[in-house]
């Protein structure tokens, strides 16, 4: 694990993959590790560098007072070491508050935010602040039972960072550190809600549906009007939604990155269904997912988008997304010079595989969004289409009922 020797001490951080540079920022308490369920898959696509902020991981205990402003200087200092000019940033909690805060003071260095409950949106009251100072003090909540409070979905990466925070979270340095920054939670500074109306980088705003510490219900309704060109997505999940719920998040995220790293615009006034959602999303990730069917085994997350389902079907934002919403809105599809191929391609390559079922392929519950998606693109083609023909060969010519009744429910005209 690489260090840095900067002005405000020994940093260590953790780097993999190459290309545009990406960096993940934890919250407090916390360390690089906490990203551990999505970096791999990250790594692949760019250069990936997860630090430890001072007093945590392997990062030397700051000489100087701690607050949320040394993490600030922290990170610039950071980016001057490493010569990097500009960079991707996920940022969770106070990292997120950092991040934002860069993109603030320095939007040059910023080429995309992804703020996953960050700091700063809070609005302050005498209970926050009353929070904030027993948070603060040697009577704060034990950062083993915070959080448990504030994780709620038990996946391996995060019963590692409840063992953390039992474990050296809970030693006096980490302890020093953690109450420190939660005095400064209440400093002038750390407040993003006005000065987060000049960010002009790319944003996502990611808050946990369950996060009892940044709820999406207040924090996140403010942020959201503070950035409003921003993306707005609550999460199923808790205060850690890339720890909790990996998939789900890497949905959103994946997307979102490679808008931010390409450089593809949004919607555009010819393209009344916004079908560059989907162009956006298989952005970087297409070649991939065509070479994981033809081999007979989905890997990597990227079902939604490439196999679009009709809308009614999924309730996660993912899939409210990138559902199809009407009849015109598929054959649109079909239409797109890009888009089109593609998916005739993908039904096509399926077709070319024999002896193994939907369920082999694609794993469940991805058997049945392909059933789904072959249901409504059939409805929109001719009777003989290579979709009709996946329904022939993977599901003895049977469509998707809720598909067949939201089709007639729903969207008047279809076949």
């Amino acid at each position: 694990m690489p260090e840095l020797t900067l002005p405000s001490g020994t940093v260590h951080y953790r780097e993999s993959g190459q290309g545009t540079p990406l960096l993940l920022l934890h919250a407090n308490p916390g360390d690089s590790r906490d990203f551990d369920a999505i970096s791999p898959a990250l790594a692949e696509r760019y250069r990936t560098i997860a630090i430890d902020w001072p007093g945590y991981g392997r990062s030397a205990t700051p000489r100087a007072a701690v607050d949320v402003g040394c993490f600030d200087r922290v990170l610039r200092e950071f980016l001057a070491a490493l010569a990097l000019p500009s960079a991707l940033f996920i940022g969770n909690s106070v990292g997120g508050n950092v991040a934002a805060r860069l993109a603030v003071e320095s939007p040059g260095s910023v080429l995309g935010l992804v703020l996953v409950a960050p700091g700063g949106f809070t609005p302050h009251t005498v209970f926050t602040r009353a929070f904030c100072r027993l948070q603060g003090s040697r009577f704060s909540v034990p950062p083993r039972l915070f959080a448990r409070l504030y994780l709620k979905h038990r996946s391996a990466t995060v019963t590692e960072m409840l063992g953390r925070a039992a474990g050296e979270h809970s030693t006096e340095p980490c302890l020093a550190v953690n109450r420190a920054v939660w005095r400064s939670f209440t400093d002038p500074h750390t407040d993003l809600r006005e000065a987060a109306r000049s960010i002009s980088a790319p944003t996502l705003l990611m808050f946990g549906k369950h996060d009892p510490v940044i709820p999406a219900v207040k924090d996140g309704v403010v942020a959201a009007r503070c950035i409003p060109r921003a993306t707005h997505v609550v999460m199923p999940s808790g205060h850690a939604p890339f720890a909790e719920i990996p998939e789900v998040f890497m949905g959103e995220v994946l997307p979102f990155l490679a808008r931010c790293d390409d450089g593809t615009p949004g919607t555009a006034p010819g393209d009344p269904h916004d079908l560059s959602r989907f162009v956006e999303a298989q952005s970087g990730i297409w070649d991939d997912a065509l070479r994981e069917i033809r081999a007979g085994r989905k890997r990597t997350h990227w079902m939604w988008f490439v196999f679009p389902q009709i809308e009614g079907l999924g309730q996660s934002p993912t899939s409210k997304r990138y559902a199809i919403r009407s009849v015109d809105e598929a054959r649109a599809y079909l239409a797109h010079p890009v888009l089109g191929p593609r998916l005739h391609a993908c039904f096509a390559s399926l077709l070319d595989i024999h002896g193994r079922s939907a369920r082999e392929i694609f794993g469940h519950p991805d058997d049945m969004k392909l059933h789904s998606c072959a249901t409504l693109f059939a409805a929109v083609s001719e009777p003989d289409s290579v979709f009709a023909r996946v329904l022939e060969e993977y599901f003895r010519g049977a469509e998707d009922k809720y598909t067949r009744h939201l089709l007639r429910e729903k969207l008047p005209g279809s076949r």
